[in-house]
């Protein structure tokens, strides 16, 4: 079992995920976000092919009109897309 942190919440998985496939398991369309693995952004094309390991930080963004939001779990909220950063 591995722990990695989900948008501010622990989660322990049974297997290896991809980022896909976590995306896939919350139920939400890879088109419509953007992912930071560890503070880092992932290409959508890398998606598939990232696997999460023990203590990794995934943040996903969604995207809304005017720009998007990425809420962190220290209660950060910053704007992107709006060149405000």
């Amino acid at each position: 079992m591995i722990e990695v942190t989900v948008n501010g919440q622990v989660c322990n998985l049974e297997r290896i995920y991809t980022i896909a496939e976590v995306l896939k398991d919350k139920g939400i369309k890879p088109e419509l976000v953007a992912v930071e693995l560890n503070g880092e952004i992932i290409d959508r094309n890398k998606y598939k092919s990232t696997r999460l390991r023990s203590g990794d930080i995934l943040e996903y963004l969604h995207y809304m009109a005017g720009g998007c939001f990425l809420i962190r779990a220290v209660q950060d909220l910053i704007f992107l897309g709006m060149g405000i950063l």
